[in-house]
């Protein structure tokens, strides 16, 4: 007796980043983000693209796509290519890979101080929340371009004495810059 089987690759498939495009980008960025598969198996392609992000992920081939990361979006970006079930329906079934990318959160600083003071309440008390992917400190400065006297200018929380020519101008500019 003879039995003829019917021998079928297993669908394959690997996917990447094309053109050595960063594996890692900053919040904000308004590239596009190409996405490339590759497949082999019998009939594996075209492939289906899809993701945990919530920016806009356009197929631009059999093969390829592209990822437009929303302004808001960070965090680690997973892309998932699934081949289609070639010979359908197929023992092997169709086969998926994922990858990565991740959105590094933009650094922000938000600082509380009074917004007017009296010239007798001096030293001013600050403090400064700071967020963003590794942002865990700064530096204070007073924009007046005159010496002033900061508690601890690398410090979250901190006082501020004005100088003599920023009491005399009757305003002064503070500003955090995150690490």
């Amino acid at each position: 007796t003879l039995v003829n089987y019917e021998i079928i690759a297993s669908p394959q498939v690997e996917a990447f980043l094309d053109n050595d495009y960063p594996s890692t980008i900053c919040q904000g960025t308004q590239d596009f983000v190409p996405l490339v598969a590759q497949v082999s198996g019998v009939d594996a392609s075209p492939v289906s693209w899809s993701t945990n992000g919530s920016g806009i992920l356009t197929p631009t081939g059999p093969l390829t796509a592209e990822y437009l990361p929303s302004l808001t979006e960070f965090g680690v970006i997973t892309f998932t290519v699934t081949t289609n079930d070639p010979a359908n329906p197929n023992p092997c079934g169709p086969a998926s890979d994922d990858v990565t990318l991740t959105i590094d959160e933009t650094a922000s600083a938000t600082i509380t101080a009074p917004a007017a003071v009296c010239t007798n309440a001096f030293p001013i008390n600050l403090s400064v929340i700071v967020g963003g992917t590794g942002v865990t400190g700064g530096t204070w400065s007073s924009q007046s371009g005159s010496p002033a006297s900061f508690g601890d200018a690398t410090s979250l929380t901190t006082t501020y004495t004005p100088s003599a020519n920023e009491i005399t101008a009757g305003t002064v500019t503070i500003r955090f810059t995150t690490n």
